[in-house]
């Protein structure tokens, strides 16, 4: 049997006062999540531009164009409600990805003035130890421009006279023989031969032939253990023991000796060695 009564029309519940904000966000709750998963993708897209600074990521606009792009395709009615915060947060990974930049190039800049700063030192240490070098090389060729005097012979000759002078005064007392060499006698050659070989100097046998057995010296510049020639055929010979004096062995019948050169007269000087 069909009833009569009319079909009640269902009023739309008012939010009551205190439920407004849970209305509007349960009216926009489609909106304010499509917002936030909009934000939490471009968050995870900004990482990645971040990453793209370095060259391993999209850029800031690439950013923009596909968070837009994702939400059209999924809600048209809700893409042009997050135009807005995208372009906006996309502005700031661009400002944030500039700012790394700049900070980068700002870095290399200071790394290449240091590794500048750092070779200019480096060079003007070389070129002040190349011209340190070039003195030294300056020096060292003027010294040997400067010719080397021969070394002098004295000390060594010095030394020679005065062993060969220290044997004859220890002969002095010993009788002389003629044609005697010792070690008891001497004759005056054999005993100037004698002390010279002491000291390792070989000189001939006889007294004229003494003469020829070193540099000629001249009177004023005598030194012991110069042989002194006497008589004008130079067949007498001494050893000059300095202060005018000499150690020979005079003739037969005296013995070795030591007194002034001049009681015989002199003829000639010779500096054996």
């Amino acid at each position: 049997m069909p009833s009569h009564r009319k079909a009640r029309t269902r009023r739309r519940e008012r939010p009551r006062h205190g439920d407004g904000g849970a209305a509007l966000l349960t009216a926009h709750a489609p909106v304010l999540g499509v917002t936030t998963a909009a934000l939490a993708s471009l968050s995870l897209l900004a990482q990645s531009a971040g990453l793209g600074s370095a060259g391993q990521g999209p850029s800031a606009d690439e950013v923009r164009r596909k968070v837009v792009d994702l939400y059209r395709q999924a809600d048209p009615a809700t893409a042009t409600a997050v135009t807005g915060s995208v372009a906006t947060a996309a502005a700031t990974v661009a400002t944030s990805v500039g700012a790394d930049d700049a900070t980068a190039a700002a870095h290399r800049r200071a790394e290449a003035n240091r590794a500048a700063a750092a070779l200019s030192a480096t060079r003007r240490s070389l070129r002040a130890a190349k011209r340190e070098a070039q003195h030294k090389l300056t020096a060292a060729r003027a010294l040997l421009a400067v010719p080397v005097p021969a070394p002098d012979s004295a000390p060594t000759h010095g030394l020679k006279a005065a062993g060969a002078l220290a044997f004859a005064r220890a002969q002095v007392g010993k009788p002389y023989v003629r044609g005697a060499a010792g070690p008891a006698s001497y004759d005056c050659a054999g005993l100037t031969r004698a002390a010279w070989m002491a000291a390792g100097v070989e000189l001939p046998r006889a007294a004229r032939d003494q003469t020829t057995a070193g540099a000629e010296v001249a009177p004023g510049e005598l030194r012991p253990g110069d042989l002194l020639f006497f008589y004008d055929d130079r067949s007498h010979v001494g050893l000059y023991s300095g202060r005018g004096m000499m150690i020979h062995a005079p003739h037969s019948g005296a013995y070795v000796r030591e007194e002034p050169v001049g009681c015989l007269p002199v003829r000639g000087a010779v500096r054996p060695g």
